[in-house]
C-alpha cells in the first residue's frame, strides 16, 4: 500500500510503477477518495499495489473521511507499505513533524514501511536532512533507485518466509511442473550426455514457461476455452 499525506504524489507513484495512468493525478488535495488497486510484476513477483486517500485530520468532508478510513484498512491488510511524503515541505516537516503521520507510524510498528519523499526536484536544499528515499515522479530523478530498493525489499519479504506466490490455474501448474521435470532431467544428464542432446531439456523447459508467461499457441488456447467455459451457440 502507498500511504501518506494529501498531495505527496501517491497516485503519481502508482502510475510510475504501473507505467500507465492507472490513477487520477491532480494538484487538488483529496483527489483520491477510494483505494485504487493495480496488479504489478515487481522483482518477478505478482503483487497488488494500492493507492490510498491522503492521511490528514483537517477535513470535515464525509467522503474524504471515508476514504481515509479505507486507506487505514488497506494498510491493515497490507504486507508492506510505502510511506510517501512531500519533499518540498521538508523544512516544515523537520521543524514541525506531521503528528498524524507519526501516529500512523507508531500504530503500525509491526508493518514493514519503506519511507520515501516525492517532489525532490522542488526541495534540493533540504534533502540531506530527510531520512528515506528521495525522488521526483515528475522528472524521474531517483525513481529507478527507489524502485530497485522496493524490489529488494519485496524479494527479502518472500525470502524470509513471507507468503509464497500462488499458482491458482491448473493449466499453469501443469506447465510449471513439466518445466521443473525438464530442468531436473537436464541437471541429471548434463554430466553424462553430450550438451547438444541435453539442451533439448532446456528448450522444453523454456517452452513450458512460455506457455505461462505469454508465448501462446492458438490451438492450446482454443482447447482451454472450450474445455473450461460453456459457450452457447
Amino acid at each position: 500500500a502507498i500511504v501518506g499525506p494529501p498531495n505527496a504524489g501517491k497516485s503519481s507513484l502508482l502510475n510510475v510503477l504501473a507505467k500507465r495512468p492507472a490513477a487520477i493525478v491532480s494538484p487538488i488535495a483529496g483527489t483520491t477518495r477510494d483505494v485504487v488497486e493495480v496488479q504489478l510484476d515487481l522483482a518477478g513477483y505478482s503483487v497488488v499495489v494500492s493507492d490510498t486517500a491522503g492521511l490528514r485530520v483537517e477535513t470535515d468532508d464525509p467522503i474524504e473521511l471515508e476514504g481515509i478510513k479505507r486507506a487505514e484498512q488497506a494498510v491493515t491488510n497490507a504486507q508492506f507499505a510505502v510511506l510517501l511524503q512531500d519533499a518540498s515541505h521538508a523544512e516544515g516537516q523537520l521543524n514541525n513533524p506531521d503528528k498524524y503521520v507519526d501516529g500512523w507510524m507508531e500504530s503500525n510498528r509491526d508493518l514493514k514501511v519503506l519511507r520515501a519523499y516525492n517532489k525532490a526536484d522542488l526541495a534540493p536544499t533540504h534533502l540531506d536532512a530527510l531520512a528515506g528515499h528521495k525522488f521526483s515522479c515528475k522528472t524521474g530523478a531517483g525513481v529507478d533507485e527507489f524502485i530497485g530498493e522496493l524490489e529488494r525489499e519485496i524479494e527479502k519479504y518472500f525470502d524470509q518466509g513471507g507468503e509464497s506466490p500462488l499458482i491458482t490455474r491448473a493449466r499453469h501448474r501443469g506447465h510449471l511442473m513439466r518445466c521443473h521435470e525438464a530442468l531436473g532431467r537436464f541437471l541429471e544428464l548434463h554430466r553424462i550426455l553430450p550438451l547438444d542432446i541435453v539442451t533439448e531439456e532446456l528448450r522444453l523447459a523454456c517452452l513450458e514457461v512460455g506457455k505461462v508467461t505469454g508465448v501462446i499457441h492458438v490451438e492450446e488456447v482454443l482447447d482451454v476455452i472450450f474445455s473450461e467455459f460453456c459457450i452457447g451457440k
